[in-house]
């Protein structure tokens, strides 16, 4: 009997990540750049550019010493997608829809940080990235930058997803939204999959919209996501 219930309660209190609702700004307010900040006469570094057809990076390096875990474990290298997912699965090959869909869900790798939703179909449309602060506590940052809703490129959505040293939680922060004309929204996931049973999405997913924001970082949100019980 006593097994018994020590195997349910280690059950019920399985780790996975949990998030807190929207925060003003930006997490930690160590960066304080204007939203369409990029690698031109930046010091953002360009992962991919803009193209019509859904795929990933080429595998990227954390920054050297930066000590990172997702979901407990140490990662090192990722990839990112045009539709809006970054995966430490580095060698995930299926290749990526525009979705977005129900977590969790086989069209995305595990191992996963998503936004899923956008396209890069624009001339601007790039994801790029960026480390603020000093060790033991940057973040490293990937700006989903200029992004379009599928369907129309005359919209325009910045997404970061930042990654924290020493508290190793993910935030997920909504920028800058807005349009040449009227702004058309994607339909995001923001959430973090785990596993093919162990995904956390933000309530409303796989329908959260922006709303439009500008270009100051102080008309910003986020979400923090952290790993525990």
């Amino acid at each position: 009997i006593l097994s018994a219930i020590l195997f349910f309660s280690t059950s019920a209190f399985a780790q996975s990540y949990y998030y807190q609702m929207p925060q003003k700004g930006n997490p930690g307010g160590l960066n304080r750049e204007n939203d369409q900040a990029s690698e031109n006469g930046g010091s953002w570094v360009l992962i991919m550019d803009s193209a019509a057809k859904a795929s990933y990076s080429g595998v990227q390096a954390l920054p050297i010493g930066f000590d990172f875990r997702f979901a407990g474990q140490p990662v090192t290298h990722f990839k990112v997608s045009r539709t809006g997912f970054l995966t430490f699965d580095t060698l995930a090959a299926n290749a990526p829809i525009i979705g977005p869909e129900t977590l969790p869900s086989n069209n995305l790798p595990n191992k996963t940080i998503t936004l899923w939703g956008m396209g890069a179909n624009g001339n601007n449309d790039k994801v790029i990235c960026k480390v603020f602060g000093n060790p033991p506590n940057r973040q490293f940052w990937v700006k989903f930058y200029s992004m379009s809703t599928p369907g129309d490129s005359l919209s325009y959505t910045y997404w970061s997803m930042v990654l924290e040293e020493g508290t190793h939680n993910i935030y997920l922060v909504s920028m800058n939204h807005g349009a040449v004309r009227d702004y058309v929204s994607p339909k995001h996931i923001p959430g973090i999959q785990v596993s093919a049973t162990n995904a956390t999405a933000v309530a409303g997913s796989p329908n959260i919209t922006n709303l439009p924001l500008g270009e100051s970082y102080k008309d910003n949100f986020y979400y923090q996501f952290s790993f525990g019980i």
